[in-house]
């Protein structure tokens, strides 16, 4: 019977120690995966409503991945994904890390997408954290494309804005139609001269090495300025004697002496020409473009 005894107590301590060591393997697991499952909802939210405080938190210093490291990476993710919604369908935890599955939908060009996303990875870091280190395959695919696609859809807006803000600027200066005239944004170099431009030989042979600009076909004077605008720096806008609108900008030629803009000011431009000096060669002389006060 003490026999017995004995041996009932060695199988109950090793099914108590059997039920310790499970708790800490399967009980610790699970507590992992909540604490990590928490943090994705947090990271997820944030992204849909564009919180970056919280993207910020949840994205690794560490990370680095699609050629984005971890303030590119917390740019990205903090721009607001519209109707973003996402469903787990998989938690695969293994030492310090976790992959998360899901399925996210959201609404982008105005159409519903959904996106099935694998093993998307996560860090358990030294503060006890969970936080995103490396993007899903998906991913690494979308999110360089995505940001492609808005850079261009920004460079189309400040194109028209700054066409806009030209506009707005001519009106409030002098009358100023761009019916019948080129875009005033359009480049201002052209191959050869045209009808009324090119320099001839009025050029007066400075820097004869240098292939003139089409607006050196004209005297400067000739010129008449109808507004100045600012769009990280100061542009000025000119109107030529053949009715055509030009934008200027500091460093390019302008005038039949070898006209150079120096600097564009909010009611002037002022321009830098060479003239023949009497003894030879030639010298510079400054020379003023006035923006005309609205009456």
């Amino acid at each position: 019977m003490g026999k017995n005894k004995k041996i009932f107590a060695v199988v109950l301590g090793g099914l108590a120690v059997a039920g310790v060591a499970f708790f800490l393997v399967f009980g610790g697991g699970n507590k992992d995966s909540e604490e990590l499952k928490a943090a994705f909802r947090v990271l997820t939210t944030a992204e849909a409503t564009g919180k970056k405080s919280d993207v910020e938190i949840l994205v690794s210093k560490k990370f680095n991945d699609a050629g984005l490291d971890y303030n590119a990476a917390v740019e990205e993710l903090s721009i607001k994904r519209a109707g973003m919604r996402v469903d787990i369908s998989d938690v695969r935890l293994r030492e310090g890390q976790a992959d998360i599955s899901y399925i996210r939908k959201e609404i982008i060009d105005k159409k519903p997408v959904s996106t099935k996303i694998v093993n998307e990875t996560w860090v358990k870091e030294d503060d006890g954290k969970w936080r995103l280190i490396k993007f899903s395959d998906a991913d690494r695919v979308q999110i360089p494309k995505l940001s492609q696609a808005r850079k261009e859809l920004e460079e189309q807006a400040k194109a028209k804005r700054m066409a806009e803000e030209a506009a707005e600027a001519a009106a409030r200066n002098v009358a100023y139609s761009a019916a019948g005239k080129r875009d005033p944004f359009e480049s201002l170099i052209v191959e050869g001269a045209g009808e009324e431009g090119g320099a001839g030989d009025a050029a007066n042979k400075c820097e004869p090495e240098r292939k003139r600009d089409f607006m050196e076909g004209f005297d400067l004077l000739s010129f008449k300025m109808v507004g100045i605008l600012y769009i990280n720096g100061y542009y000025a806008l000119v109107e030529a004697q053949n009715g055509n609108g030009y934008t200027l900008k500091p460093g390019m030629y302008i005038g039949r002496h070898c006209g150079r803009v120096l600097k564009i000011m909010a009611d002037r431009v002022i321009i830098t020409e060479k003239h023949s000096a009497i003894r030879g060669g030639f010298v510079d002389r400054e020379v003023e473009l006035k923006l005309k006060e609205a009456e």
